[in-house]
């Protein structure tokens, strides 16, 4: 439903990509580059552009799939650049947090533990999917993460705060993920 409603929303845009003859794979790159901008918000302190522009730029996220669809230019390709650049985009807005907060150890810490376990929550699905099985389980989605590291850096003096529910949502939808896997591969009888 939320994607569907992301979708209508920019649809007019979508259009107006489909009118330029966009690539969706160009439109996949072009997003990647443009997380550079809270990219360096981020390093730079400067917590609420690097929030908006976050939300902003992932906004986006949607429009090359879409797009793909609308023209009928879907491909494995354009599947393998947009996660595996969404896997450097959440990368580098990680990275860049933990060079801000370089005096703050122990923030430094619950920054990496929830890299590490965004990480994996991506790895879950796309393993249960090159095995054949959608693994969808827990409130923390990509989108869902960017939006909280997007609140979570508007409202910064509170950031200890958020890192620990953050991670706790983290590794609760990783273990909804394994559990939810193994269940379907056992009913399936992998």
């Amino acid at each position: 439903m939320k994607e569907k409603l992301r979708v209508i929303f920019l649809l007019p845009i979508i259009k107006f990509f489909v009118k330029l003859n966009v690539k969706p794979n160009l439109l996949t790159t072009i997003t990647l580059i443009l997380n550079l901008v809270p990219f360096y918000f981020y390093i730079n302190k400067n917590f609420l552009l690097g929030a908006i522009s976050l939300i902003l730029i992932n906004l986006f996220d949607a429009m090359d799939g879409e797009l793909a669809r609308m023209t009928n230019q879907t491909s494995k390709l354009g599947a393998f650049l947009d996660s595996n650049f969404d896997r450097i985009s959440e990368a580098l807005i990680f990275l860049s947090l933990i060079v801000a907060f370089k005096e703050n150890f122990l923030i430094q810490i619950l920054l990496i533990i929830c890299a590490f376990g965004s990480f994996l929550i991506s790895y879950i699905r796309a393993r249960g999917e090159s095995l054949g099985v959608l693994i969808k389980a827990g409130p923390m989605e990509r989108a869902e993460r960017i939006f909280f590291i997007a609140l979570m850096t508007i409202f910064i003096k509170f950031i200890f705060f958020f890192l620990v529910v953050f991670s706790i949502l983290i590794y609760i939808t990783i273990i909804r993920r394994i559990y939810e896997g193994y269940k379907k591969m056992k009913l399936s009888n992998f």
